[in-house]
């Protein structure tokens, strides 16, 4: 049987700290998401309620999207993830 070896992939504090900052966004931008399409199914909303909740789903996108790419930018740092990948949109 023959083995490969492992590649060494560097971890540091800034990592977690970074991923779980995207996590926390990308949770937040579902919450919010979620919410507002239940209380559109459900009719308890104005047309000036949704002006409003679609300016707060942009800003929750925006800032989980910046979280993202702050962590990606990491990865790449430390030579995790190669750069092309960092500028295409996400398929997920």
């Amino acid at each position: 049987m023959t083995t490969t070896p492992a590649v060494a992939t560097e971890v540091c504090p800034g990592c977690d700290e970074r991923v779980l900052k995207a996590a926390a966004a990308i949770r937040h931008h579902a919450t919010k998401t979620h919410r507002v399409i239940q209380l559109i199914q459900n009719g308890l909303v104005t047309e000036e309620d949704k002006k409003d909740f679609k300016a707060k789903l942009w800003a929750s996108f925006k800032a989980a999207q910046s979280a993202w790419g702050a962590y990606c930018e990491h990865l790449i740092e430390h030579g995790s993830l190669p750069e092309p990948v960092a500028n295409h949109r996400s398929e997920f």
